[in-house]
């Protein structure tokens, strides 16, 4: 919001100025308009550095600190971290509601949980309730969470991949279900703990450059990695030569080369090029998702970088931009140069969403994203 005050103020401050005369005074006296921007131009530029100093260092230690102070009262007080509308880590669980009543917010309305295991990563294990409530004493160190008319739903992943083709998976239906979560490594946790520091909006420019360059290259790795394994499925030491052909002459000057084999074969050569491409296909599409995950976060390393250095920027070229444009209004009062400056500060707040969101996805060039706010 810095940049957009300056914009406004200046805007406001200098059409004042040009309304009651106060330049054509100036004038009279020698004083040119860069004379007299000249005071302000020199505070603004060190203010422009100081939001530098202020972005790179107090904003990554203020980020840093509360997520970590956020992340450790939820552990002590698991009813605190559940926000309605969003997802919500409390122990082993991820889980959303849509309402919370109750005094302690311990009644819950339209409950979706992701239950984790230690077996295995990702959210294998859904339960859905219309109601629930959360169930805690002083004196004990198991937190209940107490279901009501719900579903419950588990995907079962077996050792053999070929029997996972169907999909198994295991789902019932319950009028009262119960989850208990152990407190008690969770209640004795040290409130001044700060373990996290990964985010990107904790780190200062030094962390956040060594953070892109390692994210590089291991999306490097990752590409490469992915090139090998398509390679050896495709590359002739995978093909199944066990099918013996009709034809004595190892030339074959056919125009179909399935004719050299019987039917039979015909049939397993043709299941095994069909499993083959389906299995490559499934490697593909898993690998562009988890691709398309790592250039947001990427990209928002990247956006975090450059904000540090477009804030400083954004704050002289606005100052530079709105001081002679209300320099410009003569008339109107207070209230043009109002207008101007609102309708200036929606054109840069909605333009500015959909730069970092393009950026953030990966339409264009990050670098380019955050250029694009601030010209």
């Amino acid at each position: 919001m810095l940049p957009l005050t300056i914009l406004v103020t200046s805007l406001m401050v200098f059409g004042n100025f040009a309304e009651n005369y106060e330049f054509a005074a100036m004038k009279s006296t020698g004083i040119s308009l860069q004379r007299s921007m000249r005071s302000l131009s020199v505070f603004i530029v060190a203010l422009g550095i100081g939001c530098f100093f202020f972005a790179n260092n107090v904003i990554p230690w203020g980020e840093f600190n509360f997520y970590n102070i956020r992340r450790n009262i939820a552990k002590v007080k698991p009813a605190l971290a559940i926000a309605e509308g969003q997802f919500n880590e409390i122990g082993n669980i991820n889980i959303k509601v849509n309402k919370k009543t109750g005094d302690r917010g311990q009644f819950l309305e339209g409950v979706i949980i992701h239950q984790k295991s230690s077996m295995r990563a990702g959210n294998y294990k859904v339960i859905a309730s219309e109601k629930g409530e959360l169930k805690s004493s002083p004196n004990s160190n198991i937190l209940q969470l107490e279901l009501i008319n719900g579903n419950y739903y588990e995907e079962i992943l077996n050792k053999d991949s070929r029997k996972n083709v169907n999909k198994p998976h295991a789902k019932s239906y319950f009028d009262t279900y119960v989850i208990n979560v152990d407190l008690e490594i969770l209640n004795s946790e040290d409130l001044d703990e700060k373990n996290h520091t990964s985010r990107y909006n904790m780190l200062d420019v030094e962390q956040l450059n060594y953070t892109i360059d390692s994210l590089k290259t291991n999306r490097t790795k990752d590409y490469n990695n992915l090139t090998k394994t398509l390679y050896n499925r495709s590359n002739y030491s995978a093909l199944n030569t066990n099918f013996e052909s009709e034809e004595s002459d190892s030339l074959y000057t056919g125009n179909n080369v399935l004719d050299i084999f019987n039917t039979s074969n015909k049939i397993k050569i043709l299941n095994l090029a069909i499993n083959s491409s389906n299995s490559t296909r499934q490697i593909i599409a898993t690998n562009k998702k988890t691709f398309e995950t790592k250039a947001i976060w990427l990209n928002k390393h990247i956006i975090a970088l450059h904000n540090k250095f477009v804030l400083a920027f954004a704050c002289v070229i606005l100052f530079f931009v709105g001081a002679p444009l209300g320099a410009l209004i003569r008339k109107g009062g207070l209230g043009l140069p109002m207008v101007i400056a609102i309708i200036l500060f929606l054109t840069y707040h909605f333009f500015g969403i959909f730069s970092k969101n393009s950026a953030e996805k990966g339409s264009f060039s990050p670098v380019i994203g955050l250029s694009l706010i601030h010209i």
